[in-house]
C-alpha cells in the first residue's frame, strides 16, 4: 500500500469517527432525556414506549461505540504499519473491501470463515 493510499484511509477513518462520535452523542443525550425527562407517561402503553426508545437509542450507541473503537483500532493498525493486512492469514485486505470497510481487519474469505464459525456456535 503506498504513503498516499494509506494517508486517503488515515483521513477517511478520522472522518468517520468524527461523525459517529457526534452521532453517538445525539443518542446519548435521546435516551438520558427520556430517563430523566420532566414528564411521567400517563398510560402503561406510553411507559412501554418510552422504554423501547430508551432501548432502541442505547443499542444503537453500543453499536455506534463499538464502531468507534474498530476505527480507533485501525488508526492503530495505520500507525504500526499492519493496516491494509488481513489479522488472520497476513494476506493483503483488497482495496475494494477497505473502501466498503475502512476498518476492516480481515480478509473476506477469513471474514466469512468467522461468521460460519460464530453460526455453528
Amino acid at each position: 500500500m503506498t504513503e498516499e493510499e494509506i494517508v486517503t484511509y488515515r483521513k477517511r477513518l478520522l472522518e468517520l469517527r468524527k461523525v459517529l462520535q457526534g452521532d453517538a452523542s445525539n443518542l446519548a443525550d435521546q435516551a438520558l432525556r427520556r430517563e430523566t425527562g420532566p414528564h411521567l407517561p400517563m398510560h402503561m402503553a406510553d411507559l412501554g414506549t418510552d422504554t423501547f426508545d430508551q432501548e432502541f437509542a442505547l443499542g444503537l450507541l453500543q453499536n455506534e461505540e463499538a464502531e468507534i473503537r474498530e476505527i480507533d483500532e485501525a488508526l492503530e493498525r495505520i500507525s504500526d504499519g499492519s493496516f491494509g493486512h488481513c489479522e488472520s492469514c497476513s494476506h493483503p485486505i483488497p482495496a475494494s473491501r477497505l473502501e466498503a470497510i475502512p476498518y476492516a481487519r480481515l480478509c473476506m474469505q477469513c471474514k466469512q470463515k468467522e461468521e460460519e464459525e460464530a453460526r455453528h456456535r
